[in-house]
């Protein structure tokens, strides 16, 4: 999607967790949802489900789980 953004003063959007997330949304959109995309954010811990419905179950270990399941 290619849209110019930077933080405070100038410091370029990916260095910043919100900017990793947006740009990683971004071209997981592109991508057509591939799931490989939406794996890394939750792999690097950047993202994560709401506290009370994952009961301890985030990152990699949420990976795993979901791959069990055959969920993307």
């Amino acid at each position: 999607m290619r849209i110019p953004v930077t933080f405070a003063v100038g410091l370029p959007v990916r260095r910043t967790r919100p900017g990793r997330v947006v740009t990683t949304l971004f071209r997981w959109i592109e991508s057509g949802f591939q799931a490989s995309r939406f794996r890394a954010l939750l792999e690097a811990g950047e993202v994560s489900p709401p506290a009370p419905q994952h009961d301890g179950m985030y990152g990699p270990r949420l990976v795993r789980a979901l791959r069990r399941l055959r969920i993307g």
